[in-house]
Formats: C-alpha cells, sequence, structure tokens
C-alpha cells in the first residue's frame, strides 16, 4: 500500500518528551504540544521508515491513501485524599474556607476522569510544509472544575509546519506563559501560580538557527478571549464573555546549548528563557433571568476591564539528571489564563483584579524509570482589588514521585501542602475563612499506542 512521504523530522525531535512545557504528566505525552524545547517546532507522531515507505506501525490510511490516522489512549485511576476541602474534590485548585462550626472538611475521591483519547492525523505536504492535525478528548465535562464525567476537548488544531516555520489554527495552548510543572491533577497549579491554559487561536512560529548551539524562537497567536477549559464563564446572575475583540499573545524564547541525551530517554537543549506577553478586554454583563433584572442600577449592568499580563519562562538541565525550570507572571484580569485565582472582577466594585505570581520545580531522575519533582506555586491578587470572601492568596508546595513501570504503565504519588488565604469580614472576625492542609495522590496510568 502505497503511503504519503512526510518530510523528514531530525532525529532528535521523534522521541522526545521534555518541551517547553516541561510536560504535566496527568496524560499522554502528545509531542505536538511540545513546541521550542527540540530543533523545530514540532514533533511528528510519525516517524517515517527507510526503504519502501510502508506504513507507520499502529497508524491506519484515510482518504484513498492520502492522509494517515494514529490512535494514542491513557487510562488513568486517580485517588486523592484531602485534609481539608478542595475546589474541586477530584481536580484541586485550591482549599474552600474552614468550616465556621469546627467542623471536620476531609474528603475522599477516586475517578477515572484525567483519561484521555487522542488522535493524530498526517496528510498530505503542502510545499515544503507537513500538514497534520490533532484531536485530544478527556473524560471531563464541559471543564475540568465541573468534576463530573463528560466528553472536554484539550486539543483540536491542524497545523503546516517544517523546520523554520509552523502555522496553527484551532484549540491548542497557550503562547502566554507556556509552561507547566510535573503533578498529578489536571489543574496543574492553575490558580496557584501556573498561568497559562488553552484556548482556540491562530498561531504563527518562526525558529532561527544560527548554530547548532544556539535556536532563537518567535510565536504569535490571535485567541479566543475566553478559555473555559478550567472554570464556566457565568458567576452567579452574571456572565464573563468577550468585548467584541480577540486576545493577542506573543513570545520570544532564546534556547542554548546543542540537543543531547538527557536521563529518562529525553532529548533536549540544556537552556532555553522566554519572555511572553498578552493583551485583551474583558466584560463583565448582568444577565436577565427576571423581569426586575431589565431594571437594574444603570452602574452595575456591565464592566469592561483590560487584560494584560506578563510573564518569564525558564528551564535549565544542570546535568543529565537534575534540571529546574519555572515561571512567573505579573498581570490584570488574567482569569481566562488560569490566573489571578480565577478572579477578573471585584465581586463588589466590579474593578479590575490585578496579580502576580509564578512557580519553580527542580527535578531529579534517580533512574530512567524513576524521577522526583519538588516545588512550590504562589498566586497573590492584589489585596485592594478584592472584596471580602475573594481570595487573596493561594499557594501550593508539590512533591511528584514518578515511576514509569515499563512504557505503558506509570505509578506515581504526590504529597502537597496547599494554603489558601480569604478577604475577611473585619465585623466577623471570629468566623474563620483561611484554610490550610495536605492532599495526597496516587495515579496509575495505562498509555496504549504511543
Amino acid at each position: 500500500m502505497a503511503w504519503l512521504a512526510v518530510a523528514p523530522r531530525p532525529a532528535p525531535a521523534q522521541t522526545a518528551e521534555e518541551s517547553a512545557r516541561l510536560g504535566t504528566i496527568a496524560t499522554t505525552p502528545i509531542p505536538e504540544a511540545f513546541e521550542g524545547g527540540q530543533d523545530g517546532p514540532g514533533v511528528s507522531f510519525f516517524a517515517r521508515r527507510s526503504g519502501d515507505g510502508g506504513a507507520p506501525d499502529g497508524s491506519v490510511s484515510m482518504f484513498n491513501d492520502t492522509a494517515r490516522l494514529r490512535i494514542l489512549a491513557t487510562m488513568s485511576a486517580l485517588g486523592i485524599f484531602s485534609t481539608d476541602r478542595p475546589f474541586v474534590p477530584g481536580n484541586p485548585f485550591f482549599l474552600a474556607p474552614a468550616s465556621p462550626y469546627g467542623l471536620p472538611t476531609d474528603t475522599f475521591d477516586l475517578h477515572a476522569r484525567q483519561s484521555n483519547l487522542t488522535m493524530a492525523l498526517a496528510g498530505r505536504d503542502i510545499g515544503d510544509f507537513e500538514s497534520s492535525g490533532v484531536l485530544s478528548l478527556y473524560l471531563m465535562n464541559a471543564n475540568t472544575t465541573t468534576d463530573t464525567y463528560g466528553v472536554l476537548p484539550a486539543q483540536a488544531f491542524g497545523q503546516l509546519q517544517n523546520d523554520d516555520w509552523r502555522f496553527l489554527a484551532g484549540l491548542y495552548f497557550d503562547v502566554f506563559a507556556p509552561r507547566d510543572p510535573v503533578t498529578l491533577p489536571l489543574s496543574m497549579l492553575a490558580f496557584s501560580g501556573n498561568a497559562g491554559t488553552r484556548r482556540a487561536q491562530f498561531r504563527v512560529e518562526r525558529y532561527y538557527r544560527p548554530s547548532a548551539a544556539v535556536q532563537h524562537v518567535l510565536q504569535a497567536d490571535i485567541g479566543e478571549p475566553l478559555a473555559t477549559f478550567f472554570i464556566g464563564n457565568q458567576v452567579g446572575t452574571r456572565i464573563i464573555e468577550d468585548n467584541g475583540w480577540p486576545n493577542v499573545e506573543a513570545r520570544y524564547a532564546l534556547a542554548l546549548g546543542e540537543i543531547g541525551d538527557l536521563a529518562g530517554g529525553r532529548r533536549d537543549r540544556p537552556f532555553e528563557v522566554g519572555l511572553s506577553g498578552v493583551v485583551g478586554q474583558l466584560r463583565n454583563t448582568q444577565l436577565v433571568t427576571a423581569p426586575g433584572d431589565l431594571i437594574p442600577t444603570a452602574d452595575t449592568r456591565r464592566f469592561v476591564t483590560d487584560v494584560y499580563g506578563v510573564a518569564v519562562d525558564g528551564k535549565a538541565a544542570l546535568t543529565e539528571r537534575l534540571g529546574i525550570v519555572g515561571e512567573l507572571f505579573m498581570g490584570q484580569g488574567l482569569r481566562e489564563y488560569g490566573a489571578c485565582i480565577g478572579q477578573a472582577f471585584n465581586n463588589a466594585t466590579y474593578g479590575p483584579v490585578r496579580s502576580r505570581g509564578g512557580w519553580l520545580e527542580g527535578y531529579y531522575y534517580l533512574s530512567d524509570r524513576l524521577h522526583f519533582h519538588a516545588g512550590y506555586g504562589i498566586d497573590s491578587p492584589f489585596a485592594r482589588d478584592l472584596a471580602v470572601a475573594q481570595i487573596s492568596t493561594n499557594q501550593t508546595f508539590f512533591n511528584t514521585l514518578v515511576f514509569d513501570v515499563t512504557r505503558q504503565l506509570q505509578w506515581s504519588i504526590e504529597v502537597d501542602y496547599r494554603r489558601t488565604n480569604y478577604i475577611g469580614n473585619p465585623n466577623l472576625s471570629d468566623i474563620p475563612l483561611d484554610a490550610a492542609g495536605m492532599i495526597f495522590f496516587t495515579q496509575l496510568l495505562w498509555r496504549f499506542g504511543n
């Protein structure tokens, strides 16, 4: 059977699981998500065979042999015990206020909602460009905070790429603040220092390599203002929506050092640092749910805030086994980017909420199959921008141990200390709101098809 010839990628790019998003292990590593950390704009799911150009293992022909399909699946069983009630129990973002009656609020959750199905397609070359696409789905409903089973799109995009350019359209990761820590829940320290999520976008990337040891990356996109991957856009009787304009994101990254072998079968450059930014707008509008809503006080009907943010991200492989990675951000109205602890507006005045935060992680590979990750993340909005009962600080200390029993089976444990602080009511100072506690995770992960 004749198969389409796909332009060969450089050998280092075909096996990498390290990336610009030093990847979460919440699901199957998706090579197409890993831009910027390798020697090109993406990693092909399809390693080209030498000789007769036969079908790559695990892929099937589509559209009269003009395209190929490969299916990858991950089955996840995640158990979570928390000494204090988290929001949400199955995918913790922050801790809910302490019980005013002093009652215990410990919780237990066991679910398979992080199970994932990914379909990768490769099509005909168009000039010097490869054409491909990815559709990836989780077993979550609507968004990750819904905490019920359903179908949640994680990626849905098509792209054209070669060694120097990449053009992408669809649902994909943000250019702004692109890195993720290695944690077990899919929340990935969102609202606790890890800005950046995923949204529909038109994206372009350019790669420059003046030498084998230097790479410059320019990335930009025009994106949907509402991500809704983490949380929905309705808050009580009000809705958060776009203001008729897309968001604009951009990033410059510098990678130094030649690509080399690292522990765990990774291949990457030893150092990379990036600077990214975003600008846009959000609108907070009162919903009409009853006749009385048609005649509210004029100054409460609608509020518009400017959204802006800047982030610095970096990673360094200090040795083949030891490294650090992290991110810092500051900005305003970054609710849709997993920052400001999900708060774009003051609940009383509807003024904008500004915040700053970040996370830092150190990792060590005890062997190619056993690696440890530890770090800290914090998101801290400006207290003067918040109303009573809004969250002023959310911080997490995390420790994750990952054991790749085989290429298909992975067992992991994580221990977090989390603390969430709220703006209290001075007239009710005897009612506690702040919460602190331990969260324990364990996950069994089965990978099929990769």
